[in-house]
């Protein structure tokens, strides 16, 4: 991602001038505004410890209560992570400050980039977050309070459609 996003990086800070559609040039910034992956790989930018939420810090107990989620400060996640650099040598004093920032101690390609703050830019995963998630507890719970023989009357009641494939 750092290749990648390398020749973004010298413009987003002073940005560039670009032709938008309507014939009028305005100065762009392209910024690292979302970031969409799984929750594995969500995790795996962020630095932060499996089973843990990448964007917050809410704590493990607090699931399923209604308390807002605070996020995570990026700025201490830079200067932990930046240790190494302004600290050569004290690999004690790296690790510490990771794990104070709660992060991992690794060469993130976002540290670098202008205004860029990787706990925003992380968006839900529809698929895993939502659909596994909320779907098939949403399932479960009916499954568990009408029964499935009740669930399956239900469905089978329901008009045929002909129009619906099966690949």
């Amino acid at each position: 991602m750092r290749d990648i996003l390398q020749p973004l990086k010298n413009v987003a800070d002073v940005g560039v001038i670009l032709t938008s559609g309507d014939g009028l040039q305005r100065r762009c910034h392209p910024l690292l505004a979302a970031y969409v992956g799984d929750y594995p790989e969500q995790v795996l930018v962020a630095g932060v410890k499996s089973g843990l939420c990448p964007k917050g810090t809410v704590d493990k107990a607090l699931f399923g209560i209604q308390t807002p989620c605070e996020l995570r400060k990026v700025n201490e996640a830079v200067d932990a992570l930046s240790w190494r650099d302004t600290h050569p040598g004290d690999l004690k004093g790296y690790i510490a400050a990771c794990k104070a920032a709660g992060v991992k101690p690794i060469k993130a390609f976002w540290m670098d980039y202008p205004r860029c703050d990787i706990y925003q830019a992380i968006t839900p995963d529809i698929l895993h977050q939502l659909y596994q998630g909320m779907v098939k507890h949403t399932i479960a719970w009916l499954k568990d309070v009408y029964g499935e023989k009740a669930l399956d009357d239900c469905f089978q009641c329901l008009p045929v459609n002909h129009q619906l494939r099966q690949f």
